[in-house]
């Protein structure tokens, strides 16, 4: 019988087991910086220029109530015409004065009102705003929209951003109807620069939101 074989024989003793290194700790990320930024001042007339630019905005979905309005004028028009035809008697005499004054004097009205109100709320809290006309650094990078003020910094996710327009010389970065960013032409050292900040801005917005 073997030595290896014998009941007396103590067992081999037992090596330490060493527990598995564990995994390094992830890297913190790191913010997402701005491609391309820029500084400058706001004046009341890059708000005003805002205000004019929601309201081209919100006047071209109110031009489809004139469409409608217009609609509605015709087919009272022709009506009276189908009656008779269908009655073989006279028709009522259709007068347009009567129909604008009946439906397109109020709507006009309507429109007029809104725009004042609208105007006149806009520039109330346009004056409101503290540190409106400070000096503010807005950058661009691909998820981010990036604004720096005496008050702080903050960031809007490309996704957030409903359009992103060019006006004469401005760009608009529209959160809302009433809220958003804009960033005159004056502050880039030239036309090309300016129009670059745009096209940027639209490629990232556009990426974000798939819009066309």
């Amino acid at each position: 019988m073997s030595t290896a074989d014998s009941p007396d024989t103590p067992p081999p003793p037992m090596l330490p087991v060493r527990p598995a290194p564990l995994p390094a700790p992830p890297a913190p990320h790191a913010p997402e910086e701005p491609t391309v930024q820029v500084t400058f001042a706001l004046e009341p007339r890059d708000l005003d220029a805002f205000q004019n630019q929601a309201l081209k905005r919100q006047g071209s979905k109110l031009w489809w109530v004139l469409v409608v309005l217009a609609v509605l004028i015709g087919a009272a028009s022709a009506i009276p015409q189908l009656t008779r035809h269908s009655t073989n008697r006279p028709a009522p005499r259709f007068d347009v004065t009567d129909a604008l004054l009946t439906y397109a004097l109020p709507v006009a009205l309507l429109l007029l009102f809104y725009f004042f109100f609208y105007k006149q709320q806009h520039s109330r809290k346009r004056h409101d705003q503290t540190g409106m006309y400070e000096p503010r650094t807005i950058g661009l990078s691909q998820t981010y929209l990036h604004s720096t003020d005496k008050q702080g910094e903050g960031r809007v996710r490309w996704n957030a951003v409903r359009t992103v327009d060019r006006g004469k010389q401005h760009t608009f970065v529209s959160l809302t109807n009433n809220t958003g960013y804009v960033v005159p032409d004056r502050a880039f050292s030239n036309d090309a620069a300016a129009l670059a900040f745009y096209e940027q801005a639209v490629a990232y917005w556009r990426t974000a939101t798939n819009a066309v």
